[in-house]
């Protein structure tokens, strides 16, 4: 080591203490992964989970990856607290359809140019810190409304121009949205492990747990979300969170922004804005002064291809296989309905006529609620069939349920067989293609009693509600 760079280390050991020789309780390194990524998410103070189609949201917690719809890219950059100092974030979302999103995210922070004299009298400037962060992460959807994400990290620091470290990570979240994408709850865990070494003694990444809540909701044609998010650092006493609100306007491509924040014992104000074209948002978010130094302000523009509103993304949702989010969100199927009919199971020795038609009426009403299927009511059925002298409660096989669909006038008749085998009660429902009598689809559920085969009937019936048929 030369004279000059013993001199720098020095240095930096008095004005940085705790990056080189910390290494005690409660000491942390990288603290620039802490920086809320995008101009949205630090207008409201934190919150993120509600936010949709949102890069830096992503970066955060890497569940909501699996929630995204489309592709996207986020530019942002800010000054920091010393308006000297410069970060940079840039987050890419690539959807890969059911096998769920990722993204790669680019965090940097430079502390900026310092002039200084070396132990020669020598003038020189250099940047004392300069930071940045690569990552790459994945989620997906493990049911319509849960979804997981991780991603791994590589964090790379330099100080004064001399002296290097780097250390992996990951972090990894899960997230429930409801079926409307009214109501979110999440939360995961950041940083996990991996310390920065710079001389001899490294020092642990910023662990921190987060989680958070959020609902959307309309006011009028216009859009409402509002949000709480909480911090915590694993290796730190201190507990961070904050509340934020969003109010989009239906008429006007804007976007109003404001949140309350506690970091350590400091509370703050931030607020925003946003403005979109299209597929391109333009946001702005500031925080007045503080005890720790100048007004922050922060600029993201956002490129987004693909789906850019409800109806949109209810077809993506749709084409993924999550049908029941897809028409919570107000997918509507505009094709032609396929007309169809049930018949009423045969009654045995262990299943009433009543416990019989109950079943039949059942699943009748709940594959009247599909888009794809016009159902002709009971009633309806039992009359056509008796005048045309057709013996309805007996029919047990396919051949009879084809001759019944074709004096119905249907395309679809689904013959529902019911029975006991054992101790448990067994139901079957067939789907009867009439033109052709082959099978089309068979669904079978059991039960220990009869009232809970009549539940698990409308369960199977609404499935077989948000299947397509051809």
């Amino acid at each position: 080591m030369n004279i000059k760079k013993i001199f720098i280390f020095l240095w930096i050991a008095i004005a940085f203490p705790a990056l080189i020789f910390a290494g005690g309780a409660g000491t942390t390194s990288g603290l620039f992964l802490r920086q809320e990524p995008t101009a949205r998410i630090f207008s409201m103070g934190g919150v993120y989970l509600p936010i949709i189609n949102e890069p830096g949201a992503a970066y955060i917690n890497p569940a909501i990856l699996g929630h995204i719809t489309g592709h996207h890219i986020s530019l942002s950059m800010w000054k920091g607290l010393d308006a000297v100092s410069q970060y940079n974030f840039l987050g890419i979302v690539l959807n890969a359809g059911r096998v769920g999103a990722f993204g790669i995210n680019y965090l940097s922070y430079d502390s900026g140019l310092e002039e200084m004299y070396d132990i020669n009298g020598n003038l020189s400037k250099i940047t004392l810190q300069k930071d940045y962060a690569i990552s790459a992460g994945w989620g997906r959807n493990i049911t319509e409304t849960l979804f997981i994400g991780g991603q791994v990290k590589s964090v790379n620091s330099e100080l004064a121009q001399a002296y290097n470290a780097n250390a992996m990570t990951f972090d990894m979240g899960a997230m429930f949205k409801s079926l409307d994408d009214r109501l979110t709850i999440g939360g995961g865990i950041q940083n996990i492990n991996g310390e920065l070494k710079y001389k001899n003694t490294g020092d642990p990444l910023p662990r921190t747990i987060r989680g958070g809540i959020g609902y959307r909701f309309a006011m009028g044609t216009d859009n409402v979300i509002i949000g709480a998010d909480v911090q915590k650092p694993i290796d730190e006493d201190s507990l961070s969170g904050g509340f934020g609100v969003e109010y989009g306007f239906a008429q006007l491509p804007v976007s109003l922004r404001g949140g309350i924040k506690r970091i350590n014992d400091e509370m703050g104000f931030s607020a925003g804005m946003g403005t979109k074209w299209k597929g391109i948002e333009m946001d702005y978010g500031f925080q007045p002064a503080g005890n720790l130094g100048e007004t922050t302000q922060r600029f993201t523009i956002s490129f987004n291809f693909g789906s850019n509103n409800d109806t949109d993304r209810a077809k993506v949702f749709k084409n993924k296989g999550m049908k029941k989010k897809a028409f919570a969100m107000g997918y509507v199927y505009r094709g032609a309905k396929i007309t169809a009919s049930v018949l009423r199971p045969k009654a045995s020795d262990d299943i009433t006529e009543e416990q019989a038609a109950s079943i039949a009426d059942a699943v009748s009403a709940r594959l009247g609620t599909s888009p794809y299927l016009q159902i002709v009511a009971r009633e309806q059925t039992e009359q056509v069939l008796k005048e045309q002298v057709f013996q309805y409660s007996v029919c047990a096989d396919n051949d009879c349920a084809v001759e019944a669909g074709k004096l119905l006038g249907v395309k679809k008749i689904f013959y529902i067989s019911a029975a006991r085998l054992g101790g448990r009660y067994a139901l079957t429902i067939k789907i009867i293609d009439v033109e052709t009598g082959a099978q089309d689809k068979s669904f079978t559920t059991t039960s220990s009693s009869i009232e809970g085969l009549y539940k698990a009937a409308i369960k199977l019936a609404e499935e077989i509600a948000l299947d397509e048929l051809k």
